[in-house]
């Protein structure tokens, strides 16, 4: 109680009073001043508050001060000062803490702390303390804790700089006595401050005197302050004039923060939103930002325009899925930069299906079936000069279909919302592309008329066709456009956006039984087993047998409904004949199984064309059957008609 009266008669600009003290059962709690600025050791390690030399001049004086006081007071020493024991009030005055009642801090912090810690505490202590745990501090003790201290100021990197080593190493080295008298004691590597050329020599020189090895070698407070007096530089500047420019500076910082953070928050938002435009509409992907609600909307009229690759199941069987891919991202890249010249909206790509759309979500009056029409020659002309990497001597056969009609739009699932269509336009379009032909536009009536009343393109009838669901059909061939046409709306490429695709610097790695990566083996058969999966993909559409030359035999590509379904199998019991599935049929008689091998892998065969067959989405189109991706109708197929 006697010091603490003593403590609490300390009175001076640097001291941080102490108020009292709340005695419980099983703790003290000591009261003294809040400091809103935090602590020395805080203002120094952030990196964000700039420090000019009048403003650290200040800060060492204030705390010369104090010391200055403490050791001719009652108290006569401080014992455990260090950075974290300097606080700095909100004007910006340092004010030293933590003096007296050794024995209750002592114990409270052994308590409290662990080893790590505990060893960090003991960076200000001088090596003679070290050395004397039972003494808790001495004025040429605290000489040595400004030295560390100004280290910590001017340097900004901890009490002991940048090091590996641990707490207790640094403990232990530097309460070692040195081995011979010319061997310099361990201290902070005071040559990482001599790069800073704008610390002068004479504060150097007081942080080596201030810790020497030898305690009565070092300078007392007083001498200190004359050999520091000439941090301030002769400037008789007051201190709130000080204080006025440095929180000037301090908000100039902040706000120069402020505004580099909000730079690379809008940059991140228009990634961000830039993204979501490829995926959705900008409309709708605008109300789903908002956490609106998207209805579905009804269009009287919109054109669908439907292609895909002539024998690109087979190509796909025949090469790696690197090259695949690498030839889709190729084709489909030039398709989407022709697409941007045309008011058309891109719904999908499934496999080598390319699905596009005008007249929605933003209405074009009339002008969609010229958009789609326009837009579908420059297609076909790109497809006609298209070079694929991988097999330079092919041409590249497209087919493609167009439909005018009403549809209903909308945002359809929970997890990774999808902009769908439906209606039986999209049905007649998928319709109008399956029945079509290789390098030619096959077009409906619908959007015959509508290109009639539009003008300006060249139409030759193609007479009836047998359509799937549909019956006879009159349908036409769009042939070529004329100048009253609709035209292209000229682009930049360099506003286009940057792909997402990235091709990898090497092909992966391919083990001995996945050379042909289209082709993976089925279980439970003995012999090779081969199902072509590298052009599957789950809610493909393909289930017509399309009518050329009034045979299903013409191409056989089309020929059969699964992408993914069963390509091919080896039996190894048929004397080595292969057997295709557009050559025959896994259940022909002309095969008879010659052991049990062969029957294993035709029911494993079957099994498996049955699996791929469920992986159809099971959309509710506008006809009876099944239907898939958005909402294009198609007619249920029986597992034996899929073998």
């Amino acid at each position: 109680m006697k010091e603490m009266r003593l403590l609490r008669d300390l009175r001076h600009d640097n001291i941080n009073s102490f108020i009292g003290a709340c005695v419980e059962p099983m703790r003290i709690l000591l009261v003294t001043d809040y400091c809103a600025k935090g602590s020395l050791y805080d203002i120094v390690e952030n990196e964000d508050i700039k420090l000019d030399d009048l403003f650290i001049a200040s800060l060492v004086h204030d705390l010369i001060k104090a010391m200055i006081y403490i050791h001719s007071s009652a108290l006569n020493y401080h014992g455990n000062l260090k950075s974290s024991n300097c606080v700095v009030t909100s004007r910006w005055m340092l004010q030293v803490t933590d003096f007296g009642l050794h024995d209750l801090r002592h114990c409270a912090e052994n308590e409290s702390i662990g080893e790590h810690q505990h060893y960090r505490n003991l960076f200000w202590k001088s090596p003679e303390l070290l050395r004397q745990p039972s003494v808790y501090g001495s004025q040429k003790g605290d000489v040595y804790a400004f030295a560390i201290i100004l280290f910590e100021i001017i340097g900004r990197r901890g009490p002991f700089g940048y090091t590996e080593l641990e707490p207790k190493e640094i403990i232990e080295r530097v309460k070692a006595i040195p081995a011979e008298p010319d061997c310099e004691p361990f201290r902070p590597d005071i040559d990482s401050v001599l790069e800073n050329e704008s610390v002068p020599d004479y504060v150097i020189n007081c942080i080596r005197d201030c810790w020497d090895e030898n305690a009565d070698l070092r300078p007392d407070f007083p001498s200190i302050r004359n050999r520091l007096k000439r941090m301030r530089g002769g400037k008789s500047k007051n201190i709130m004039d000080q204080m006025m420019e440095m929180m000037e500076k301090y908000a100039n910082n902040l706000e120069e923060i402020v505004q580099d953070r909000t730079r690379l928050l809008c940059e991140e938002k228009r990634k961000t939103e830039d993204l979501l435009h490829r995926m959705l509409p900008q409309p709708v992907a605008e109300k789903l930002t908002k956490g609106l609600g998207v209805e579905p909307v009804s269009y009287d009229s919109v054109t669908i325009y439907f292609s895909d690759i002539v024998g690109f199941t087979a190509m796909s069987a025949e090469s790696t899925p690197l090259q695949v891919v690498n030839f889709l991202n190729d084709l489909y890249t030039v398709f989407d930069r022709i697409i941007k010249g045309y008011d058309v909206y891109k719904v999908e790509t499934i496999g080598d299906a390319y699905m596009v759309v005008s007249g929605l979500p933003i209405t074009n009056g009339n002008r969609h079936v010229g958009e789609i029409a326009s837009m579908a020659l420059e297609l076909l002309h790109a497809v006609r000069n298209h070079r694929i990497a991988h097999r330079p001597n092919e041409t590249l056969k497209l087919r493609i279909g167009i439909h005018t009609g009403p549809v209903v739009a909308g945002v359809v699932g929970l997890t990774m919302p999808r902009y769908c269509l439906f209606g039986d336009t999209v049905n007649t379009a998928s319709r109008m592309e399956s029945n079509g032909e290789a390098l030619k536009i096959h077009i409906s009536q619908q959007c015959k008329d509508a290109l009639d009343q539009l003008g300006g393109y060249v139409i030759v009838e193609r007479g009836l066709i047998a359509m799937k669901g549909k019956g006879e059909v009159m349908t036409y061939w769009l042939e070529a456009a004329t100048e009253s046409a609709i035209q292209k709306i000229p682009v930049d490429l360099c506003d286009l956006p940057p792909p997402l695709f990235c091709r990898p610097r090497r092909s992966p790695k391919m083990t001995c039984d996945s050379r042909h990566p289209s082709m993976i083996g089925l279980p439970g058969a003995t012999g090779s087993c081969m199902v072509n999966s590298s052009s599957y993909m789950p809610g493909s559409r393909r289930q017509s047998c399309a009518h050329r030359g009034g045979t299903c035999g013409g191409d056989h590509e089309s020929s059969y409904s699964l992408q993914g379904s069963v390509y091919g199998c080896i039996l190894p019991g048929a004397g080595g004949a292969t057997i295709r599935r557009h050559e025959h049929s896994i259940r022909d008689s002309s095969l008879p199984p010659e052991d049990d091998d062969s029957q294993s892998a035709a029911a494993a065969t079957a099994a498996a064309t049955a699996s791929v067959a469920g992986h159809f989405t099971t959309w509710q189109g506008g006809s009876n059957g099944r239907s898939d991706r958005g909402g294009r109708s198609v007619q249920q197929v029986s597992a034996q008609q899929q073998l």
